[in-house]
């Protein structure tokens, strides 16, 4: 275990936990440490720790959590922020021992999501996502439960009857959500057929990798953007004209590694946009030293959106930050792609040049149907 103290204002810690058996799976410290920062959240420490098979009862080790109770009660720790998923078993078992509120790797995702969402559609699909979330959890954080008891004399836990009625109202919330959503999906759908005869480009990519700002250098259009995680859910289109040819280019809600499902499920909607692209414009930051990973990432969920038979181009970008000859270049031997910088204007003449041809292809393609 290694411990480091990173803040004394703030009485919230965070745990990096690393498996060393195949019986879970290891999330990247780099990514949490960002998605921990996107949220504004200043941890008062760090722990890093390692575990063969996960305790059934409390997912870390009990001689850990015997280690954990003591300094959270020591240092008056308010919550833990733990990099991994866990099951509500263990995190209701963890919060009963600890006496701290526990928030996993989902939930650290949810909370920067809905810091996020600013259009009414945006909120909607966090809504959802959370209301998802609760339905695997009903059984921790609900203290009106506590009322139901049993007979005189007993006390037992949270009644059956409360509980049944605690689902019922939480299913009613989620399916009136979903139909809110199936709205605004179905009049998306119709904006974009409507715009069927125009060429359509989207900016997809890892999160941070430099998509609105290419966006912004394109367009002319400002959007917000900054060097968080998740900086904009709402997905921003505009109009493009290069050499007299028109087209509409989209900038995306940027991914990471191992979205989770429930997450990838409510922003369908959002994300529904990928799957109407005439061209996929996959965004990747080589000066990241996990670029290769991120590539996974993207076909991962571009295989799960079923947009195989859109064409796509890798742009490697913030190529003016690496040397050139460090790269991986068999690697890129079978890719499409170009090399530029988004921010220093490096191949974007190319790149218009690219989008060009493809347009006249998309054109060619219409005249002869």
């Amino acid at each position: 275990m290694i411990l480091s103290k990173i803040s004394n204002s703030n009485p919230i810690t965070i745990i990096h936990v690393g498996l060393k058996s195949l019986h879970g799976f290891s999330y990247n410290s780099n990514e949490f440490n960002l998605l921990v920062n996107s949220a504004g959240i200043n941890a008062w420490s760090c722990w890093s720790v390692k575990i063969g098979n996960p305790n059934k009862k409390y997912f870390l080790g009990t001689g850990l959590i015997e280690e954990l109770k003591i300094y959270c009660q020591r240092y008056q720790q308010k919550k833990i922020i733990i990099n991994t998923v866990l099951s509500p078993k263990h995190q209701s078992e963890l919060e009963k021992y600890l006496c701290v509120e526990i928030m996993d790797r989902n939930q650290l995702i949810l909370e920067l999501f809905s810091q996020r969402a600013h259009s009414y559609e945006g909120k909607l699909q966090v809504e959802l996502a959370k209301l998802a979330y609760l339905s695997t959890r009903l059984v921790r954080g609900w203290t009106h439960l506590e009322r139901q008891r049993g007979g005189v004399g007993l006390r037992g836990g949270p009644g059956e009857t409360q509980l049944e009625i605690d689902k019922r109202l939480l299913a009613t919330k989620i399916n009136r959500c979903k139909q809110k959503l199936n709205k605004f999906q179905k009049h998306r759908e119709t904006t974009l057929k409507n715009r069927k005869e125009i060429f359509s480009v989207n900016l997809i990519g890892y999160t941070n990798a430099g998509k609105s700002t290419l966006f912004e250098l394109l367009t002319k259009k400002a959007c917000y953007h900054d060097d968080r995680y998740f900086a904009t859910l709402d997905p921003l289109s505009a109009s493009l004209s290069i050499d007299k040819h028109k087209l509409v280019l989209t900038d995306t809600v940027g991914f990471i590694e191992h979205l989770p499902d429930s997450l990838l499920s409510a922003f369908k909607a959002t994300l529904s946009e990928i799957c109407l692209a005439n061209l996929l414009c996959v965004i990747i930051d080589v000066s990241d030293p996990n670029y290769k990973n991120q590539i996974e990432t993207i076909e991962k969920i571009l295989s799960d959106l079923n947009t195989k038979d859109i064409p796509r181009y890798y742009l490697f970008n913030k190529i003016d930050r690496i040397d050139v000859k460090s790269l991986d270049m068999p690697f890129f031997a079978d890719i499409d792609c170009s090399y530029i910088s988004a921010t220093k204007q490096i191949g974007i003449a190319n790149f218009r040049n690219y989008l060009v041809k493809q347009l006249l292809l998309f054109k060619g393609s219409n005249n002869t149907q």
